[in-house]
């Protein structure tokens, strides 16, 4: 920065250095070269010292023009004037124009495929120089994965998730037979196997615990062994009502078959019980009738015994000052019974 160079003007002052032009006498300082307001609008032949560097460039002399970015100094040079910085540098790209099969050193890990000895192209990327490799030249990096198939390359091999909607599985000891790598905020691999390393398995579904105790005979005290459900979904049947618990048949089945001998000592003492229930249906269905009659007599004493005039309400509960230990079965219906006035 210098000292203005001023004229003076009819309408004012004019630096003939930066050629800005003022009313009165500036006071902020001299940039030295002439001073572009709008940077949209600058002569074909400035160019700024970043776009030089760009293109492996730098200028040989100094700068002949300017403007401001923000509150910065953008200092221009002539772009005729101007000599290479580094002569052993691959050929310049830029993101849209590089050739399909050079790759970033990022971008060859998808490969699985490692830079190699000599880059064939460069990006200029955040200040500095990104090489650019020809992936098919480049070497193995990890040569214990298996061949990169890309997408859609080898449809005799899937994908775990593409196997699952065929009900296969691949076995504990298949090795994925290839792989390809997509992005998702980081690379992701994903695996190919072939269906002859698999195993048919049956389709997976989820169960009420309804389901869990008229299929597979299981209590409450199983359903609570098996743990949290695997899915709860809102109840079909109203929106209110509590929502379903599902659990998944194939981890049901699971936990029989690690159980098994438990399980199975069970379903023996349930059968016994079952038994025993078909034996004395029809005395047990009797004894339920007479609970709920007896049920429903106390239930209606309950309700005399408020409107009596011998009852009244304690801290303690409600008293009867004629059956202070409470009413036995065979006194139900009470006879002294008194209507409160």
């Amino acid at each position: 920065m210098t000292n203005h160079k001023l004229k003076k003007l009819s309408a004012g002052w004019m630096c003939e250095l930066c050629q800005q032009q003022w009313k009165k006498k500036p006071r902020a300082k001299c940039p030295g070269v002439v001073w572009y307001d709008n940077p949209n609008h600058l002569p074909n032949h400035l160019i700024e010292a970043e776009q030089l560097a760009a293109q492996n460039l730098k200028p040989k002399g100094n700068a002949i023009g300017c403007f401001k970015r923000s509150k910065d100094w953008v200092w221009l040079f002539d772009s005729s004037d101007v000599e290479t910085i580094d002569p052993e540098l691959p050929p310049i790209y830029t993101w849209n124009n590089r050739p399909k099969d050079l790759k970033t050193p990022n971008q060859l890990y998808r490969y699985n495929r490692k830079p190699g000895d000599k880059p064939h192209g460069c990006i200029r990327h955040e200040g500095d120089w990104l090489f650019l490799y020809r992936w098919e030249e480049c070497p193995i990096d990890d040569e214990s994965l298996p061949p990169y198939r890309e997408y859609g390359t080898a449809p005799e091999l899937k994908t775990r998730s593409q196997l699952k909607k065929e009900n296969l599985v691949p076995r504990d000891d298949a090795q994925p037979r290839g792989f390809y790598r997509i992005w998702r905020e980081e690379w992701k691999t994903v695996w190919l196997y072939h269906a002859d390393d698999c195993d048919w398995e049956a389709p997976d579904n989820f169960l009420t615990k309804g389901t869990l105790r008229d299929r597979y005979l299981l209590s409450k005290s199983w359903i609570a062994r098996l743990g949290e459900p695997d899915l709860i979904r809102e109840n079909p049947h109203h929106k209110s009502w509590t929502p379903m618990q599902l659990y998944s048949r194939q981890r049901v089945e699971r936990f029989l078959a690690d159980h098994a001998e438990e399980y199975s000592q069970w379903l023996d003492e349930r059968d016994r019980y079952v038994a025993i229930f078909s034996a004395n249906k029809e005395a047990i269905a009797q004894g339920h009738e007479r609970y709920l009659e007896a049920r429903s007599k106390r239930k209606a004493q309950q309700q005399r015994c408020l409107r009596c005039a011998s009852g009244c309400a304690t801290r303690q509960g409600f008293l009867c000052a004629i059956y202070p230990m409470g009413l036995e079965d065979w006194q139900i219906p009470c006879d002294d019974f008194v209507a409160r006035e």
